[in-house]
């Protein structure tokens, strides 16, 4: 069970941290228009 738990929040971990790369990728990409 905990091993299960451990690989949710190693996703979520994950995910959130694709998140924010690609909303900087964003930001940077708004500021060059």
């Amino acid at each position: 069970m905990s091993a299960l738990i451990k690989i949710y929040l190693l996703n979520i971990e994950y995910y959130l941290m694709h998140k924010a790369k690609y909303r900087a990728a964003f930001i940077a990409l708004l500021k060059t228009l």
